[in-house]
């Protein structure tokens, strides 16, 4: 199952998914929720929590009734959306392929451990900027009379939600919204003793530990702890991290080499897929 992160919609995903269809493998490609117009369609206004991303995710796996042989392959913001599926659900996935966000406590994402001041500094750095920027427009357009204001001005309105060359949706970054509130609520519960300050669960104190392959790209700034990719090396089931001559989209950038260190995980961890169709191809887009 291929889950996209922010910016993306699963056809990021197309060159991979028809490779390991070829192969035999069932392959279901996610749009997750306003990331597409087609996507945003009788889900919650506000978007969805972190126990709601990982109760979609795990409905999903359940329809597909895939269970612990499900891999999930999974880009930036793709990679927390599996953490909190794998954190409340660990039995629905037995394998996990991480491109270039990984884990680690100096990078926001890991919250395997107790959050203190020096880890939620990570969620208020320079580089988040613009992910605030994004939350608050996004609140703005959710928000009746102010999304009427900004309506009158449609020619700045859509540059403001550009990114890279990207033209981003602004119901997604409700993204961002959970990502940094569901951490700071808990670090405010810890440092006033007030439990019912917190927001986040405690399913989501819990890393996965699947067998992981983390393929990340040297070019840019590192999305990772250095924790992190020496724990996966040390580990004995299989697991496996690798660096990459690219940037953020290593899977675009080079495909044959991704391509190459998959199939010798999965093969790996998972062992042959034999085909299960004459013409190997079985692609499911949810």
């Amino acid at each position: 199952m291929f889950v996209h992160g922010f910016l993306d919609d699963s056809s990021v995903f197309d060159g991979l998914s028809t490779h390991y269809a070829h192969r035999g493998y069932r392959c279901i490609l996610v749009d997750m929720p306003y990331y597409t117009a087609e996507s945003s369609e009788n889900h919650p206004y506000f978007g969805y929590t972190m126990t709601g991303i990982a109760d979609y995710l795990h409905e999903i796996v359940t329809h597909a009734t895939l269970g612990g042989s499900l891999t999930l392959v999974a880009h930036d913001f793709g990679v927390v959306y599996s953490r909190w599926l794998l954190a409340k659900y660990p039995a629905d996935a037995g394998a996990i392929v991480q491109l270039d966000l990984g884990f680690g406590l100096n990078v926001g994402v890991d919250d395997h451990e107790p959050i203190d001041f020096q880890t939620l500094k990570t969620l208020f750095s320079l580089g988040k900027i613009y992910q605030y920027y994004l939350i608050v427009l996004w609140l703005m357009n959710r928000t009746p009379v102010l999304s009427g204001a900004l309506s009158l001005c449609p020619s700045r309105f859509p540059a403001w939600f550009q990114i890279s060359g990207h033209n981003i949706r602004p119901e997604s970054a409700y993204s961002y919204l959970y990502f940094h509130l569901f951490p700071f609520s808990r670090y405010l519960a810890n440092r006033t003793g007030l439990t019912q300050f917190s927001l986040y669960p405690t399913w989501a104190r819990y890393r996965p530990d699947v067998p992981t392959l983390f393929l990340y790209g040297t070019q840019g700034r590192a999305l990772h702890g250095d924790d992190w990719t020496s724990s996966l090396n040390d580990r004995q089931d299989g697991s496996k991290s690798v660096a990459l001559d690219t940037g953020h989209w290593v899977h675009l950038e080079k495909p044959e080499m991704v391509q190459i260190q998959m199939d010798t995980f999965l093969d790996r961890v998972l062992g042959q897929c034999p085909p299960i169709s004459e013409s190997g191809m079985d692609l499911i887009r949810r």
